[in-house]
């Protein structure tokens, strides 16, 4: 895998995430490459969370937006990090429709799935 330099969060890509996330994390190749797409392309804030989780296995409380942080949408809403990180970014972007959904209960994000998943 084309690693990044360490703690070098910003120039990440899909490519660099795609194989891990395979090959120790099981995802289905589809939607692995979905997951690293998103958070490649995500807010550079959002980004630097991901990395330190990526590097270290931390998930944290840096950045809250409408009250929720990765670390919260992990512990509460029963996310697995890389959801939670898209879901963060999903409230950079959006931040009103975004915590509205969460705040309803629709706390999944839905990608594209092989058919044993």
């Amino acid at each position: 895998m084309n690693k990044p330099a360490e703690g070098d969060h910003m120039t990440f890509t899909a490519d660099d995430l795609v194989t891990r996330l395979v090959d120790e994390l099981d995802y289905p190749p589809d939607g692995a490459r979905y997951m690293a797409e998103r958070l490649a392309a995500s807010d550079p804030r959002v980004r630097a969370g991901f990395w330190r989780w990526w590097r270290d296995g931390v998930v944290d409380d840096a950045l809250r937006i409408e009250g929720y942080t990765a670390a919260r949408l992990v512990t509460e809403k029963g996310l697995n990090p890389l959801a939670a990180f898209v879901t963060v970014d999903w409230l950079c972007r959006e931040p009103e429709l975004a915590a509205a959904t969460i705040e309803a209960g629709y706390d999944t994000i839905a990608g594209p799935r092989d058919a044993t998943h």
